[in-house]
């Protein structure tokens, strides 16, 4: 999140314009342009005109999703206890008739030094901090020099990222596909009692938990090497990756990105075909 407090509204036919007078008039002062997140709320993805604001933020989106019959994003929402080290930001979602939702959209974890976008919401960048630099998530392929010129120790310390938040939350596609091509990922080395992937290349290597390695697989259409892998995983593991790609599924198809949507499909399709061997 940008800091301060955010106000945002989902309505097509209400203008940017007359949605700033209405926060003046209520004592917030508006910083900066409008910016636009998209929201998995309980009914659908939503996208929010978004604004930064000065100001106390109370229940007001109440009062606007009522007057303008729109729904009304307000926060920042702290969850958890800060001082814990690990803690979500959420926003608020109020609805015309009164009602309203928290959704997570950004954790925080000081014990990786980090803030990782929740996958409730798309328009939000994180953040990672390597031995004091600032890289934003996901990492792109400059990054990932960077960070190995760095040495061994901040190599260790985005192995910790990846393995909490998964690989796709920590580095781009476009730098794995990049990396993929030049085959980097060369060395593979499962280890299925613990459930764990090490990736080894030229200098670096990564520990991933086998389950978002078969998801990776998946989304970029490697069916068969991610089939290889989930046969020989517990029922356990079987059941995550299943409940994970239906999840996806969803969501790809809601936001049209067609490529992932049948990759998954085709992948979820030789489940069926194995299963009733």
């Amino acid at each position: 999140m940008r800091g301060l407090g955010i106000i945002g509204f989902s309505s097509e036919s209400l203008s940017i314009e007359e949605f700033i007078r209405s926060i003046e008039s209520l004592g917030y002062t508006v910083v900066g342009s409008f910016y636009s997140l998209r929201i998995k709320t309980k009914i659908s993805w939503t996208e929010f005109k978004v604004a930064d604001v000065i100001g106390p933020i109370n229940s007001v989106g109440k009062v606007l999703a009522y007057k303008y019959c729109s729904l009304v994003l307000e926060g920042p929402i702290i969850h958890g206890e800060v001082n814990a080290g690990l803690w979500e930001e959420a926003v608020r979602i109020f609805y015309p008739d009164g009602r309203y939702e928290d959704i997570a959209v950004m954790i925080h974890d000081s014990f990786i030094n980090a803030k990782i976008p929740t996958k409730n919401v798309d328009g939000l960048y994180g953040e990672i901090f390597i031995h004091g630099r600032s890289f934003k998530l996901p990492l792109n392929t400059e990054d990932l020099e960077v960070i190995a010129a760095l040495g061994d120790e901040a190599l260790e310390m985005l192995d910790k990222a990846i393995l909490a938040y998964g690989l796709e939350s920590i580095i781009s596609s476009k730098a794995l596909s990049e990396r993929a091509k030049k085959d980097e990922f060369g060395v593979e080395e499962f280890d299925f009692n613990s459930g764990f992937v090490m990736i080894k290349r030229n200098k670096e290597s990564f520990i991933i938990a086998i389950v978002d390695y078969v998801i990776k697989l998946v989304i970029d259409g490697n069916i068969d090497k991610a089939y290889n892998v989930y046969e020989k995983l517990s029922e356990d593991r079987k059941e995550e990756i299943v409940k994970i790609l239906r999840n996806e599924l969803t969501i790809y198809e809601k936001t049209g990105r067609r490529r992932e949507y049948s990759n998954i499909l085709a992948f979820m399709q030789k489940l069926n075909k194995q299963n009733y061997r």
